[in-house]
């Protein structure tokens, strides 16, 4: 398994993209690009989330586990 499908899913795009009329260094850059914007979007959402359930709890420190 690997995490996320990188390398897989990756290559296979750039594949595809060469296969659908890009140039190889237009279809890594794009993969790429798509690779970092999403990366960035999943972690915005997920330190969003974080804080909005440290605030609506009352407080920003760590829970400690068991108590």
């Amino acid at each position: 398994m690997i995490p996320g499908g990188i390398g897989v899913v990756d290559g296979a795009l750039i594949v595809a993209f060469v296969a659908g009329g890009l140039g190889t260094d237009e279809a890594t850059a794009a993969v790429m690009l798509y690779r970092l914007i999403s990366f960035a979007l999943i972690g915005a959402i997920g330190w969003a989330v974080l804080f909005a359930a440290r605030y609506a709890r009352g407080t920003t420190a760590p829970r400690r586990p068991g108590g």
